[in-house]
């Protein structure tokens, strides 16, 4: 099991760090108080599918530091691996994005807003000191801040990336979370073949006719070509899912053969990837 803590000065990303943990798989919760979390860490691990879990931790009432000692010890001696992960930023930094974000600063009960980030800064030093990663997002966009987290993590190859590709009938619209769509009723119509119309693209017969298309070998290499150069992009930029969308008339026979032989050949390239013919078992063009 592999566990991240994320602690630091609010405003300096916490929550960006969260939820690309979160992104890159991780079972996520935040404002974990120090005492319950060695206990919910037994309870999750029951799970046997919840083998990374990532919590930011509350320090509102400050922050007890022997006592997350012990659990770190108590972690280490169950052959846990864990990650302490901080994040900082300048006072003038966090100073700007509290006033754009017009929230309250958890220790501003009393005083200015710069006591208050001094006050926290002043009861998380110690546990700064034994971070195993200190991020500081002073000079960091958002975007910024989520590929250093991802970097960190590529290291040892933890970034899922899943390709899922779904076939669709054009009559019936649309897939809405499509990143990509792709076109393909300028291909060869098997349905008004004799003895293809209520057969399908995973029918051999409707496949060989697809094949001898004069455009179907040329599109299928463009298209591979294509994706060969945009998937690698896409999951650098940290994205977990790239959704394709194919579509034909009716979505039983073009679109399921490509949607078929993009499976395979992205298959070969180690990619993980699901396919769904959403309309195959409708009836028409």
């Amino acid at each position: 099991m592999r566990i991240v803590f994320i602690a630091g000065i609010s405003g300096a990303g916490k929550t960006t760090c969260l939820n690309t943990l979160e992104d890159l798989g991780y079972y996520t919760a935040s404002s974990i108080p120090v005492s319950v979390l060695h206990k919910l860490v037994e309870v999750i691990y029951k799970d046997e599918g919840m083998t990374r879990l990532a919590f930011s931790l509350d320090t509102r009432a400050g922050f007890d530091l022997p006592l997350f000692i012990r659990l770190l010890h108590e972690l280490k001696d169950s052959r846990y691996n864990y990650e302490i992960i901080f994040v900082d930023a300048s006072d003038s930094s966090i100073l700007e994005r509290y006033a754009l974000s017009r929230r309250r600063h958890p220790f501003e009960e009393s005083g200015s807003l710069l006591d208050a980030i001094e006050e926290e800064r002043s009861k998380l030093a110690s546990l700064r000191e034994i971070a195993t990663f200190t991020i500081d997002t002073t000079f960091l966009t958002v975007k910024d801040l989520k590929e250093a987290i991802r970097d960190y993590f590529l290291r040892e190859g933890e970034y899922p990336f899943e390709i899922s590709i779904i076939s669709f009938g054009f009559k019936y619209g649309i897939p809405q979370d499509a990143d990509m769509v792709l076109d393909v009723r300028f291909l060869a119509n098997p349905y008004y073949q004799d003895g293809l119309a209520n057969l399908n693209g995973t029918d051999s017969r409707v496949q060989k006719f697809i094949e001898k298309g004069s455009s179907t070998s040329e599109f299928i290499a463009n298209t591979l070509s294509y994706l060969k150069f945009l998937l690698p992009n896409y999951q650098k930029e940290g994205k977990a899912v790239f959704h394709l969308a194919i579509g034909c008339s009716g979505g039983m026979h073009r679109a399921v053969y490509i949607g078929e032989i993009v499976r395979i050949e992205l298959k070969q390239l180690n990619y993980p990837v699901r396919l769904y013919h959403r309309d195959i078992k409708r009836k028409g063009v």
